[in-house]
């Protein structure tokens, strides 16, 4: 799997949905971890189409305040 180079993306503050590298700069992990946690299912998200998935940000920051 072959991601974008070390470019910032930025999250706009009306956004409902975080993508992959948006979550991990997000929660400062690995977009790796991020693979790892969804094919583990420990993560909320939102597919589209086969191989998109969004993640849901009222339900990332929730799980986040919880730990």
């Amino acid at each position: 799997m072959r991601y974008p180079s070390n470019e910032a993306t930025t999250v706009k503050p009306g956004c409902r949905f975080f993508n992959k590298r948006q979550l991990a700069e997000h929660l400062n992990i690995s977009i790796y971890t991020i693979d790892s946690w969804v094919s583990q299912k420990r993560v909320p998200l939102v597919k589209l189409g086969s191989r998109k998935v969004m993640f849901n940000r009222k339900e990332i920051e929730k799980l986040s305040k919880e730990k």
